[in-house]
This record gives C-alpha cells, structure tokens and sequence, in this order.
C-alpha cells in the first residue's frame, strides 16, 4: 500500500514539473464529454450509418450553419471537408470496420471553437434524423440524397 503511494506521489510530482499538459494527459486519458470526446484538438464521434450518409449530412449541416464549404473531396474511402473562413474546421469521415459504424471528426484550428464544433455536431444529429421524401411522399435513402 505504501509502494502504490509513493508511486501516486511521484507521478504526480512528475506531472507537475514538467511543462504542458502533455504528462498529465497521458495518465489521465482522453476528456470525454458526453458521446463526443477530444484528443489533441480533434473531436470524434461515432455515428451507426453509413459513411457516406454521414457525409451527406455533415454537408447539409455546414449549409444550414452558412458555413462556406472550401475544400470537399474523398481518398482512401474517407471523406474530408475544409470549411469555413480562413479554413476554420477540417471534417474527416471514416467507416469503421465493425459494426457499420462511422467517425465524424472535426478538427478545430482556432482556439476557443470547442462549443462552435459541437454545435456542428448538433447539427449533423439533426441532419440524419430528417426523413427525407420523394416526389410521390414515399420515404428516400439518405445517401441516395443529391446536394443542393
């Protein structure tokens, strides 16, 4: 028990001497608020549709939020987009491999934007639980969806 303490004692001394947040965020672990949770600046979270679909929807979201779209492509099945003034947030979607579940991660490159890149988040919730009609009033797939 006293080796377990010493141990605690001198981690945390360690943590303290050295500069950044660095050492302490290595015994302390990613910060999770809710289902979105942040490591190094980036955002992340998981969706259950299809990347694609995810996609989709973070481009109606940046829409409806006015935020000007900059740069939009695909490589090595994942989606980026750029967007914003001055290239403010950079959007990355990934299909995962199990359990056809997507990532939707934003990076943020001003700081001070956490509540601005949560509100995307917001919005991209919203955007994926619209139900999205044809012309004769029958339910569409989302990610036969063509952008505005």
């Amino acid at each position: 028990m006293k080796n377990l303490f010493k141990i605690i004692v001198l981690l945390g001394i360690f943590s303290i001497l050295i500069p950044g947040c660095g050492p302490s965020a290595f015994f302390i672990g990613p910060a999770v608020s809710g289902v979105i949770y942040w490591v190094n600046g980036e955002a992340h979270k998981y969706y259950e549709e299809d990347a694609e679909v995810v996609y989709r929807a973070s481009k109606h979201a940046l829409h409806e939020l006015n935020i000007p779209i900059t740069q939009d492509y695909m490589q090595d099945e994942k989606f980026y987009i750029t967007a914003g003034e001055d290239n403010r947030f950079s959007l990355k979607i990934v299909r995962e491999e199990q359990n056809n579940l997507s990532r939707l991660s934003i990076r943020i490159n001003y700081i001070g934007d956490k509540d601005f890149a949560e509100l995307i988040y917001k919005e991209v919730d919203d955007q994926l639980n619209i139900i999205y009609f044809d012309d004769q009033g029958d339910p569409t797939k989302r990610k036969n969806l063509r952008w505005r």
